[in-house]
């Protein structure tokens, strides 16, 4: 009896004196996500981006209409005269088509360029924006840890900041 209660007392100690020092109170792990395509969609920043480059899109569209259809005339012009050209003539109309359909193309593609670049450079100012409005949000609010809701597998609402990030961008 004696010995047992011995060994008793030597695994209660051996307990006490071997305690994990991470069982000390870990501080407290507050998580976020912020959904950020609605806020970049939904905050009068974005929106004013998304008009702007609306507006942008309509102008270089009317442009690469008039040129195409500048373009179908000259076509339906040769198709029409074709027959009763001579061949010199012919090829050079010929010839007038395929660098006029190239410069058509050129000028589509460089509008496209023009038009991505100027939508990089918008929403780079926006997401720009968005991080800092996140990291004082996360600051004031004591967050560990703020995610993108897209990159999270299950992100409930109640730890959605989506709307407060829009409020505070729109101030």
């Amino acid at each position: 009896m004696k010995s047992l209660l011995v060994r008793l007392v030597f695994v209660l100690l051996l307990g006490v004196f071997l305690t994990p020092v991470w069982s000390v109170e870990a501080a407290e792990l507050k998580i976020a996500v912020v959904d950020i395509e609605k806020v970049v969609s939904s905050s009068k920043k974005g929106i004013q981006v998304q008009k702007e480059l609306q507006a942008d899109l309509k102008k270089s569209q009317a442009q690469i209409d008039t040129k195409k259809t500048s373009f179908e005339k000259l076509a339906s012009n040769y198709e029409k005269q074709k027959a009763s050209l001579s061949d010199t003539v012919r090829i050079q109309k010929e010839e007038e088509l395929v660098k006029t359909q190239r410069e058509l193309q050129r000028s589509v593609n460089d509008i496209q360029e023009e038009l991505n670049k100027k939508r990089d450079l918008a929403l780079a100012d926006i997401y720009k924006n968005v991080i800092k409005v996140v990291e004082d949000i996360a600051g004031k609010e004591n967050y560990s840890l703020v995610l993108n809701k897209k990159q999270a597998i299950f992100a409930g609402d109640a730890i959605d900041i989506s709307d407060l990030v829009i409020k505070a961008l729109d101030k």
